[in-house]
């Protein structure tokens, strides 16, 4: 017995392989697709032998891990990142018994079919997202699928039909009153799925996508947004009301503030004139 063995208890213990890279290429006629994916592994084991003790023998190496990663992606391809989660995740439970829950995440790398004069490219890609997706299955022996999805690096950004008024005015407010300001930000986002039958998860993310981009811009003339709290909250809502599958979604929309330049200091040969020479 470990000298500490009985003496301290271990809260939490997970172990896995991070940052497994998958490219997965289907062909069909000639047109090349690929899909690429960023895969992390953690595993929850029956016991804790192999901290207390020393004893590795419940241990799946983290490299038999990248390995079934792989394995996986031959076998079944890669539809979207959350089914290839939760394929990864059942995989781990079923095949070893002391494997009592497994999260399976990955982040989609996103490549963009070039077009040309003659149409879209057989088989030549551009990497350039709009936003970074990602997704995340957690599966217990005990509960049904966790199934988390989101996206990151959403940086958005409208030159008018922004204000921020009437806010709390106090002895620390030096903040003026905005009635038209630029709003800009990088927008990330979470949500969790209720139930995976039936599910067209591509379609859903970018569904969200989607929602996040009307409620920021509106039509052709833009939207007012009196607050950037109310455009994620509407954003978020559109989301909850177009996917029912949706559970849970959150939200974060930091400013990313462009300020006015104050010219008056400086010659007026360099301070233009126009509405079309702000700075």
């Amino acid at each position: 017995m470990s000298r500490f063995e009985t003496k301290y208890e271990i809260k939490e213990a997970k172990y896995g392989k991070s940052g497994v890279r998958i490219l997965h290429i289907s062909r069909s006629g000639g047109v090349e697709t690929p899909k690429e994916l960023e895969v992390t592994t953690r595993l929850r084991l029956s016991n804790l032998q192999d901290y207390t003790k020393g004893d590795n023998s419940s241990i799946i190496a983290t490299d038999s891990q990248k390995n079934i990663i792989y394995l996986l992606a031959k076998k079944n391809g890669v539809s979207s990142p959350e089914e290839f989660c939760l394929t990864a995740a059942q995989f781990f439970l079923e095949h070893y018994p002391q494997v009592i829950e497994a999260t399976v995440s990955a982040t989609e790398l996103d490549w963009e079919r070039l077009t040309t004069p003659q149409g879209p490219h057989h088989h030549a890609f551009l990497h350039g997202p709009k936003a970074e997706r990602w997704a995340a299955v957690t599966l217990s022996r005990k509960d049904r699928p966790v199934i988390r999805a989101g996206l990151r690096k959403l940086r958005v950004l409208k030159t008018t039909k922004s204000s921020f008024t009437k806010f709390v005015r106090d002895e620390f407010r030096t903040l003026p009153d905005a009635k038209d300001r630029i709003f800009s930000t990088i927008v990330s986002a979470e949500w969790s799925y209720s139930t995976y039958i039936g599910v067209d998860f591509n379609a859903a993310w970018n569904t969200v996508l989607s929602r996040i981009l009307e409620e920021f811009g509106g039509p052709q003339s833009g939207v007012d947004s009196p607050s950037v709290q109310n455009t994620l909250y509407l954003a978020c809502a559109q989301a909850l009301e177009t996917i029912p599958q949706v559970s849970y979604i959150e939200m974060d929309m930091p400013n990313c503030h462009y300020l006015n330049l104050d010219l008056s200091p400086f010659p007026a040969e360099y301070r233009g004139s126009g509405e079309n020479r702000d700075v």
